[in-house]
């Protein structure tokens, strides 16, 4: 059974996921995406699945970005409830959505109407670097005069600290994915630049933002953002922090202190994470508040 990436993916070598029913079958499938903005390279997604007669075979991507997660859908009657047995490695929504959230092995199991079926999820690290997006660059004047003020790229470490100090993850990975396509629109909207000198024109591209219902792709005046207020922004596209017309007027360390204080996020200080990129996701926030003080998003 093939599993189709949408249309709008974003290219990524994102975390290898199998499922197996344990009766020894297999299929393999695999999809690849095109990038369609910045200087990323087209990679493969592979996946691999088992499926027994309970399953209809439908295993697809539910979002525009979507960090290796699949719909599964069962031929039995009445309700369906589905439990994971280690939501730090895979989680499963009530959709039977299931999400990679580190390296490791989880069983997720569907039940309805006395029925039961198991499959075992095992997730491993990514293995290139993924895809971020920023605002890095310019101050010469509202909208993208370069084309590259506001972009994606490849992961890097931050030079002028050595690496990133903190990863900030949405507890709620649909979020994650809304935010990281968001980014995504952003990065691709010329009309959007690089601008730091002022509240009015930094935060110029978040009150665009809001006049057109969160939608980066509709923002159609010159407009202005820095690292911070970029990511925070998408935050706000997400559907957090709404309420606060200037929630992301904030620099990377103050961004980082009303992050860590969010029920929404889980702050993250391992280096496992924060000085490699193997178990990073989409939505994902990366923060150096000791070195340059800059703020990106993981985007694939």
């Amino acid at each position: 059974n093939k599993a189709s990436s949408t249309s709008n993916a974003v290219t990524g070598d994102r975390p290898t996921i199998s499922f197996n029913d344990n009766s020894g079958k297999t299929d393999s499938s695999s999809s690849s995406s095109d990038a369609k903005k910045d200087t990323t390279n087209k990679t493969n997604n592979n996946i691999t699945s088992s499926n027994d007669g309970s399953l209809t075979g439908t295993q697809k991507y539910e979002k525009s970005i979507a960090s290796g997660s699949f719909g599964l859908k069962l031929k039995v009657p009445g309700a369906v409830t589905f439990k994971t047995s280690n939501s730090s490695v895979a989680e499963v929504t009530t959709k039977g959505i299931v999400y990679p959230n580190d390296v490791g092995t989880a069983v997720i199991t569907a039940s309805s109407g006395g029925k039961k079926l198991s499959i075992t999820v095992k997730v491993t690290p990514r293995k290139s670097k993924p895809t971020i997006g920023e605002a890095a660059s310019g101050n010469n004047g509202f909208g993208d005069q370069s084309g590259k003020e506001v972009h994606t790229r490849k992961w890097y470490k931050n030079k002028s600290y050595g690496n990133w100090n903190y990863v900030f993850r949405f507890k709620d990975p649909t979020k994650a994915e809304i935010a990281a396509a968001a980014m995504i629109a952003t990065c691709k909207n010329n009309k959007i630049g690089y601008e730091n000198k002022n509240k009015s024109k930094s935060m110029s591209f978040t009150y665009a933002l809001r006049k057109v219902n969160w939608d980066p792709s509709k923002v159609t005046s010159k407009c202005g953002t820095a690292c911070s207020q970029c990511v925070l922004t998408m935050v706000q596209a997400a559907g957090l922090n709404r309420s606060n017309k200037d929630y992301p007027y904030k620099n990377a360390l103050s961004g980082a202190n009303s992050l860590k204080k969010s029920s929404s996020f889980r702050t993250i200080t391992d280096s496992k994470y924060t000085k490699n990129y193997d178990r990073l996701k989409a939505g994902d926030i990366l923060v150096d508040t000791e070195g340059s003080r800059h703020m990106i998003m993981v985007v694939d």
